[in-house]
């Protein structure tokens, strides 16, 4: 089963709140470079950052997490890795 991807946004945007602008912008460089080119919301957009953080999953699943340095995954709330 899929999750629908309204679902899966508003948990990046949950998960994307709970960390801060810097590792924020870890991930958003990482999107730009690894899954979608050419998007260039800021750090502090949530919502668009979600986006593509989900368009990008569901393009090339578990890339993002491969990608972005574990010191930014971790200060995510409740993620032991």
């Amino acid at each position: 089963m899929t999750t629908p991807a309204d679902a899966l946004e508003a948990a990046h945007v949950e998960a994307l709140s709970a960390i801060g602008p810097a590792q924020r912008e870890i991930v958003l460089r990482t999107v730009q470079t690894q899954l979608v080119a050419g998007a260039d919301p800021g750090p502090d957009d949530l919502g668009p950052l979600a986006h593509l953080v989900t368009l990008g999953e569901h393009r090339s699943p578990g890339v993002l997490t491969g990608s972005v340095p574990e010191p930014a995954l971790r200060t995510r709330v409740g993620w032991s890795g």
